[in-house]
């Protein structure tokens, strides 16, 4: 015997696959809610308009009133610079280093104290020159009054002339001693006088090579310091040959000058930057 099912719920379909009008708001709800968020991050999210690629940016023009002026042309070299004056300073008498006048490293002047020499020595002989020339001096004084006072009594006939012509050979040999002693302190001078070391000329110091306390002398190689000039300053430099005969052109007009251009050494990352 068959029959035919009876539907649940008085014949109106299963709920699983009965929609009602509210259920379809709610969906459409979601989805109009689900676009609008949608288009807000598009909106967001998209990147600024570019400019069209075959628009050039705008150039500012600046206006300015016409004239001739002379241009400078400029040749580039890679040069030298070399000192015009480098001289080592050395003593010329022997002794033992009293003081260095000076700091490594420091700009001088001319005739500026460099270092000095114990002068005790060289003082000591210019002083006995001295001595032996008044001394000389004096003794010559007293054989032109010897000799005055036997002139009269030679014409009298109370002095001999083996007497005169005596005095008048030793006034000779003292005036003779006495160039002699004045040599002796020129010379002892010039000892004196190489104890303070000067600079020769306007210049920078070097390293200090000597020790105070220490004997120098002639004959070190080293010296005490060298001293550079480095004002003026020679700078030798090379250009292309094509360019000699307009520079030789711009000498003939006195027309040329010349600038230096050093390179900044490079700098080396701290310790922080290393990292």
């Amino acid at each position: 015997m068959t029959g035919t099912p009876t539907p649940l719920n008085g014949g109106h379909g299963t709920p699983s696959t009965r929609r009602g009008p509210r259920g379809l708001m709610v969906t459409v709800a979601v989805l109009a809610s689900s676009a609008v968020g949608f288009a807000a991050y598009r909106h967001e999210a998209a990147p600024p308009p570019t400019p069209e690629a075959g628009v050039p940016a705008p150039v500012p023009v600046v206006a300015a009133a016409v004239r001739t002026q002379d241009v400078p042309i400029v040749l580039t070299g890679a040069g030298t610079v070399d000192a015009l004056n480098l001289a080592t300073i050395r003593s010329h008498i022997t002794g033992y280093l009293q003081n260095a006048d000076f700091t490594e490293g420091q700009f001088v002047r001319r005739v500026d104290v460099l270092a000095r020499i114990d002068p005790r020595i060289y003082q000591v002989r210019l002083e006995q020159a001295q001595t032996q020339l008044t001394k000389d001096g004096a003794l010559l004084a007293n054989q032109k009054t010897s000799l005055a006072r036997n002139v009269p009594l030679l014409q009298k006939g109370f002095a001999t002339d083996q007497q005169v012509v005596s005095e008048r050979a030793q006034i000779a040999q003292t005036e003779s001693a006495l160039k002699g002693d004045l040599a002796a302190i020129d010379y002892a001078q010039s000892e004196l006088d190489p104890t303070t070391l000067r600079a020769p000329f306007d210049g920078v110091t070097g390293i200090r090579r000597v020790g105070i306390g220490n004997i120098v002398n002639p004959t070190d190689t080293n010296g005490i310091v060298v001293l550079t000039q480095v004002q003026p300053i020679g700078v030798l430099f090379t250009l292309p040959t094509s360019d000699i005969a307009a520079v030789q052109a711009a000498l003939d007009r006195d027309m040329l000058s010349t600038a230096l251009a050093a390179r900044r050494p490079a700098r080396l990352p701290d310790a922080a930057e290393a990292r």
